[in-house]
């Protein structure tokens, strides 16, 4: 079966304040939500009001981000990103090198 296609929702808003806060571009963001190493799960903290999501994941050129999320219309809208912390990243390597 083929996997579908993740679908994203960018708009002015949420680009400018990835790329403000934590220079993330919105390609760095997609790369890291098709990391097959991506470690995902809720986030429920910060649930309230919709679902969201944390993953940490690696981009093309190896910059290891971590993401909140969340599905709005059938599509991710991300809405935090930035370099993940020491200890995130060796959790994500320990991972990598566990599989």
């Amino acid at each position: 079966m083929p996997k579908k296609k993740q679908r994203f929702e960018w708009d002015w808003g949420n680009v400018s304040h990835l790329w403000e806060q934590h220079q993330v571009r919105p390609f760095e963001a997609e790369e890291v939500m098709k990391d097959p190493y991506a470690i995902k799960g809720p986030d429920k903290p910060h649930s309230q009001i919709e679902a969201r999501f944390s993953v940490i994941g690696k981009t093309r050129k190896s910059r290891i981000l971590f993401l909140v999320f969340t599905i709005r219309n059938g599509r991710i809208r991300v809405l935090h990103a930035r370099d993940v912390k020491r200890k995130e990243a060796k959790i994500y390597e320990e991972k990598i090198n566990s599989t």
